[in-house]
């Protein structure tokens, strides 16, 4: 899976932000094992999911954590040979269904996603709106 984490932000913004977690294969295997271990708040494998090809291949994931009252989509990607053909909002809704019907102490679900990802308009179209913001320099 970190080789689509990898693939699926490369050339993105969230790798230049962000390479320790999505700017390699490396990168991508040492945030799963940081996810695992908890450093994000309780890894929930039973709500990540996880999309492959009829083959085998995966193509696409989202990984969710729970913290008490607050469940967090820590990461969602999809390969870019992949993308825009709903996807990611399949993930999305699924795991969305999955957390409001399993966790009723789950009072929010939040994201974190950078204001030039495309992807932010599907957010918005599933009910996630912009709390706060925050802006990144980076040398490149």
């Amino acid at each position: 899976m970190a080789d689509v984490i990898a693939k699926a932000n490369e050339n993105h913004t969230d790798a230049v932000i962000y390479p320790e977690f999505f700017g390699s294969k490396d990168a991508g295997v040492d945030y799963l094992k940081k996810l695992e271990n908890g450093a994000f708040g309780e890894y929930k494998q039973e709500y990540s999911k996880v999309v492959m090809t009829a083959e085998g291949k995966i193509v696409g994931y989202n990984l969710i954590t729970i913290t008490g009252d607050f469940a967090a989509i820590s990461a969602i990607g999809i390969h870019p040979d992949f993308q825009r053909k709903g996807l990611g909002q399949a993930l999305l809704v699924n795991s969305l269904i999955d957390i409001i019907e399993s966790n009723p102490d789950v009072k929010a679900i939040g994201l974190a996603v950078t204001l030039s990802n495309p992807a932010k308009l599907m957010y918005e179209k599933h009910g996630f709106t912009v709390r706060d913001e925050f802006s990144s320099i980076v040398l490149s």
